[in-house]
């Protein structure tokens, strides 16, 4: 896989909800704020999968002893710079 091909539209979809808060998030919960906020469907199959390509790349961790994902530090640094203005805004 080239350093682009990892790149998808369900990967650029879990970023941006996971951009929006520093709360953890279950997979079922960044599937339905997809849904919500960017008028897309992704399955929870295709958000794991999302999930587990930016955990590779370390941008999402798992709070301890949960399912429930965040954006690392290096997460939120991609994210603010791969969609600027056009991420809806990182709460803190």
């Amino acid at each position: 896989m080239t350093d682009d091909e990892w790149r998808t539209d369900d990967v650029d979809a879990v970023l941006r909800v996971l951009a929006q808060t520093a709360l953890g998030v279950s997979p079922g919960g960044i599937a339905a704020n997809i849904d919500s906020l960017l008028d897309e469907t992704v399955g929870l199959a295709d958000v794991e999968g999302a999930l587990e390509l930016l955990a590779d790349r370390d941008m999402v961790e798992t709070l301890e002893d949960t399912e429930y994902y965040r954006l690392t530090e290096r997460g939120r640094e991609y994210a603010s710079v791969e969609f600027g203005e056009d991420a809806f805004g990182y709460i803190d």
